[in-house]
């Protein structure tokens, strides 16, 4: 019988700090894939995300819940 309980859940913010302490960079900078590969041999983590800079972006409790005024296309 499994007797583990479960990892607790980090917030946005916990996670933000790990990204940044590792020093992952955005896939639009200049240089990314270089700093980018050598971080994801050791962390598990493989970019920071252009949506991290989002405002409300750290404090979403569920990271796949996207606020469709910033990704809605307008059509005219």
């Amino acid at each position: 019988m499994v007797s583990d309980k479960p990892p607790t859940n980090k917030s946005g913010e916990d996670i933000l700090r790990e990204i940044e302490a590792l020093g992952l960079m955005k896939v639009t900078e200049l240089g990314s894939d270089a700093i980018n590969n050598e971080v994801s041999r050791t962390s598990g983590w493989r970019k920071r995300s252009i949506l991290w800079d989002l405002p409300y972006w750290k404090t979403n409790l569920i990271m796949h819940n996207l606020d469709v005024m910033h990704i809605e296309k307008k059509c005219i």
